[in-house]
């Protein structure tokens, strides 16, 4: 392996390929059973390294949950917390397509994620949760020439049931 300079690291990294429990046995292994005490464990090992063996050090994890609180955590440690700057991010949910069409799975604090016909995005926060949908207007006929007039947005409701539901949250960079 070229990028493991320690003899011993290049083992572990043949072996895990073929014999992944031999190679573990070449590198030291702590266990630890709450997810919180290893990711603060985790967060001050790293904060403990030299800035050369932080930029050499990958910490990895199973699940974007425990990335989020071990780079939270990661931050705290080296003193960076409060300082990047904060963007909206946007995290979907695993739902199947019969779920998005279902009413009340769009309940307050969600939103949706969907493209245009022209791959443009748009974001929409659900604001309120109602069991009915009712239309009413002065003028059926009105409403229809608005609709028509405005085929883009027709077209982008039309994709929304396709789209993707999830949350939006502030997450700081930097």
């Amino acid at each position: 392996m070229v990028r493991q300079r320690n003899p011993t690291l290049a083992s572990a990294a043949r072996l895990s390929v073929r014999e992944p429990a031999r190679a573990l046995q070449l590198l030291p292994v702590i266990q630890e059973q709450d997810a919180a005490a290893r990711h603060a464990r985790m967060a001050r090992d790293f904060g403990v390294l030299s800035p050369s063996d932080r930029a050499q050090t990958l910490l990895l994890t199973g699940s974007h949950e425990a990335r989020r609180d071990i780079n939270a955590r990661v931050r705290a440690e080296l003193g960076l917390a409060g300082s990047g700057e904060h963007i909206r991010v946007f995290r979907g949910l695993d739902m199947t397509a019969a779920q998005k069409k279902q009413l009340e799975t769009y309940q307050p604090g969600l939103a949706t994620h969907s493209r245009t016909t022209d791959r443009r995005s748009f974001y929409t926060d659900v604001t309120r949760a109602r069991d009915t949908a009712v239309v009413v207007t002065d003028s059926a006929l009105r409403l229809a020439q608005r609709v028509r007039s405005d085929h883009a947005k027709i077209a982008a409701l039309e994709v929304a049931g396709s789209g993707e539901m999830g949350a939006r949250s502030d997450r700081e960079l930097g």
